[in-house]
């Protein structure tokens, strides 16, 4: 099994736990799922149960948090944030099997209570809050960029947890580098103020648009200071054999997916 860890938590492995998996260490694929080799975590897509319910175990007894009291949603690009406060939870919210609708983020002061999202080229925002302990998990492609919803996560945990935002630490996961964000025409699919991330605007190539520095800047916008800020800056389509890609694998791929967890 192998996952990634941001160096930014380093320094409180005691009290969190957090991993990113990679496509390595599943037991999904086959001659006609080759796409879905081998760790995938994506439902929806085909797979199997028995693979899902494996490569869940597998993934969170590596990080070690509890698969059965893991909060996630389908993911629809929304800006939707899910509030779970500690001692308000019911039966309903815990496991992979139960994704939530309506929700691309969650954030909880909850101990025990891994929070999970899933990409495959999108971003994977783990946020930690170490003087409030409270703790975020968010879903951004371009349209949550669009949306804003990394920046309106921060806002929430300090309208919702009284945290401030200069002491809240988020990362990145592994997602689309500004080497392959190709758009068929940026201009007309983003908003204005999303140009100077397109093209020769952002020292890259036309039609290619920066959103790690789109979610950088949206970040610091909200108060979040910018030395607590780890983008892992892998690409998932350059590095499509140990990266789930949407683009790398032409549309059809399995899922990755970042969880933190209070300890």
């Amino acid at each position: 099994m192998q996952f990634l860890k941001f160096k930014i938590f380093a320094p409180w492995k005691n009290v969190l736990r957090h991993g990113l998996s990679t496509r390595v260490g599943g037991v999904s694929g086959g001659s006609d799922m080759e796409h879905l080799a081998s760790l995938n975590l994506g439902q929806f897509l085909g797979d199997s149960e028995t693979n899902l319910a494996e490569n869940y175990r597998r993934f969170c007894e590596a990080v070690g948090v509890d698969e059965n009291k893991l909060v996630m949603a389908e993911q629809e690009h929304s800006d939707e944030i899910f509030v779970l406060r500690d001692g308000e939870f019911r039966p309903e919210y815990f496991g992979w099997r139960k994704p939530l609708k309506g929700y691309d983020g969650f954030i909880t002061d909850a101990v025990g209570v891994p929070l999970l999202v899933r990409f495959a080229d999108c971003q994977g925002a783990l946020m930690f809050d170490p003087v409030k302990r409270v703790v975020a998990a968010v879903h951004s492609g371009w349209r949550g960029n669009v949306k804003n919803i990394l920046g309106k996560a921060v806002k929430k945990m300090v309208e919702e947890f009284g945290c401030s935002a200069s002491d809240i630490l988020v990362g990145i996961s592994q997602s689309l580098g500004p080497c392959h964000a190709e758009f068929t025409d940026p201009l007309k699919e983003l908003p204005e103020w999303m140009q100077k991330y397109v093209g020769k605007n952002a020292g890259i190539k036309e039609r290619y648009v920066d959103l790690w520095k789109c979610s950088f800047e949206q970040l610091v916008a909200e108060g979040v200071r910018p030395e607590n800020i780890e983008i892992m800056r892998r690409c998932t389509v350059c590095e499509n054999d140990i990266f789930f890609s949407f683009r790398g694998g032409k549309k059809k791929t399995g899922h990755m997916a970042g969880v933190i967890c209070l300890d």
